[in-house]
């Protein structure tokens, strides 16, 4: 009978531990659109690169594809000096799939207020659905691919499918 309730035991403590180590990774997952966002809210081009990885891939809702974290550091911080740069960028909802211990999707809704066009003039706060590719590397959660799409109008083909995210629509 001790060697089943040890087996019990141990089994319960390995359980813990890895369910604590998911719950620590999910929170981790689910802080990057926090992180995105508040470097985006401070404009700063460099702390928007620090979650992603050296070998970013990024792609964004203009369909211009980010090779490498320097790229995506110098494109960003032109854009939050320019037309964004009065902008915020806030997550609506979020999502995470671990496809393997060390790798998730991660998917969340958002919108941007306080863009401009080139000219300077006020453009409507638009919403989108941005895409993570996240691998564990070092201990640390780094974005090592995304893509960025805005919003466009409802479609009546998806009237009655559910997403796991709401995504509000654009004009």
């Amino acid at each position: 009978m001790l060697l089943k309730e040890l087996f019990i035991l141990a089994v319960t403590c390995i359980s813990t531990s890895a369910w604590g180590q998911a719950s620590g990774d999910e929170t981790a997952l689910r802080d990057l659109p926090q992180a995105f966002s508040k470097a985006w809210a401070a404009h700063d081009g460099v702390e928007l690169a620090r979650i992603v990885s050296e070998d970013v891939a990024f792609v964004n809702v203009g369909a211009i594809w980010l090779q490498g974290r320097a790229d995506f550091e110098k494109y960003h911080s032109r854009i939050l000096q320019g037309r964004f740069k009065k902008s915020t960028n806030v997550p609506l909802a979020t999502d995470v799939r671990f496809l393997r211990s060390d790798l998730a999707l991660v998917r969340w809704s958002w919108r941007i207020d306080g863009e401009t066009d080139s000219a300077g003039t006020s453009l409507p706060p638009r919403h989108g659905l941005m895409t993570f590719v996240a691998e564990k590397r070092a201990g640390q959660w780094l974005v090592v691919a995304g893509q960025n799409t805005n919003a466009g109008p409802a479609r009546p083909e998806a009237a009655d499918l559910k997403a796991p995210i709401a995504v509000p629509r654009n004009p």
